[in-house]
């Protein structure tokens, strides 16, 4: 089956890719599918705009039929427009599927989170079991836990009990023989219910190190080691993950000169990073990449450069934390580009 994650035009693009880089992470048999933008009408009242729950339902069946979407497929409306119940989440039964769901993307600062990527990763999930195991979002705010177990099912009517739910990412003794019933009925796959609670482990996970990085940031030395150049942070013992090949690769050759670069001068270095290019990946041909990059460093035309950096950045955002980012990513004020840590002795190797 399918999941597809749309949006409506005010949550950025860029967190979305993220969150579906994390959703990618873990296969099974839902298909994650970004699903891209949906207008949803928002009302005028005296606390801003608000998305009313009737519209956003049209607007999640209007967006399945210009999908095709199957009956067992789902569908996700990521919002930052505040909805009338202020709920984190509302949804509807559509066909034999888990349904459609309308997901609050805003308001995470209050609780203290960085931002909705990991959260809404947590709600995806868990809101992927709650549909396949409900028929309606009234028989399972029934069902749900009212007060807050640190487990999936909790309601958190009380809106800071959601920490503890995020926090926990757990199943109570109680669902655990509810949702073994349901595997044993053949509402949900085994396979499915854990691809699911494994993207809520990675949710946990994720939030728990942001967590400990701004509570103690850390700023640690790079390695690039392997056949695939890999970027591995050797103090956090975990890799850092760059969206999209260009991105990586452009990050690597100013890894690999930490006396700068900068941006009119990335022509002369074309040659680098097709080699850089062929490492990573080696599924395009010198000429291709030759093409490729001499239009990115097109001199009278940024915009496509601008854009894979900013790509960058949200990668690293999104790995590291805004606390030790400025040492990771070089000032856009500055001519010459770059990178703090690589300019510092023993912070920047390379291994064959």
């Amino acid at each position: 089956m399918r999941a597809f994650i749309c949006r409506t035009p005010d949550v950025d693009a860029e967190d979305v890719q993220s969150l579906m880089d994390l959703l990618h992470g873990q296969h099974g048999p839902v298909v994650f599918v970004d699903g891209g933008e949906v207008e949803a009408q928002a009302v005028d009242s005296t606390y801003g705009p608000l998305l009313m729950w009737a519209e956003a339902y049209r607007a999640m069946r209007d967006e399945r039929i210009k999908k095709d979407a199957d009956p067992q497929d789902a569908l996700f409306l990521l919002t930052g427009i505040q909805n009338e119940a202020i709920f984190f989440a509302f949804s509807e039964a559509v066909g034999s599927g888990p349904g459609n769901h309308c997901v609050m993307v805003g308001g995470w600062k209050e609780f203290a989170l960085r931002g909705f990527v990991h959260p809404t990763l947590h709600i995806i999930a868990s809101n992927l079991i709650q549909g396949w195991m409900h028929t309606s979002m009234e028989e399972w705010a029934k069902w749900a836990h009212q007060k807050a177990r640190g487990c999936i099912s909790d309601f958190c009517q009380n809106k800071p009990d959601i920490l503890l739910r995020l926090r926990t990412a757990d199943v109570c003794d109680s669902c655990v023989a509810a949702f073994n019933a349901a595997i044993d009925e053949g509402k949900i796959s085994a396979a499915a219910f854990h691809q699911c609670m494994q993207l809520v482990e990675l949710s946990r996970t994720e939030l728990c190190f942001h967590k400990r990085m701004k509570a103690a940031p850390l700023v640690s030395p790079i390695v690039v080691h392997g056949h695939r150049m890999k970027i591995w942070l050797t103090e956090l013992n975990r890799e850092l993950k760059i969206r999209g090949l260009t991105p990586r690769c452009l990050y690597l050759l100013y890894l690999k000169h930490p006396e700068g670069i900068a941006y009119e001068r990335l022509d002369e270095h074309i040659d680098e990073l097709i080699a850089i290019h062929q490492r990573v990946s080696g599924t395009k041909t010198r000429e291709v990449l030759l093409d490729e990059f001499t239009n990115l460093f097109d001199p009278g035309d940024r915009s496509s450069l601008n854009q894979q950096i900013s790509r960058l950045r949200g990668s690293l955002r999104n790995a590291l934390g805004e606390d030790v980012l400025e040492n990771y990513l070089w000032s856009s004020d500055s001519e010459v580009k770059t990178i703090p840590i690589a300019q510092e002795g023993g912070m920047v190797s390379f291994e064959n």
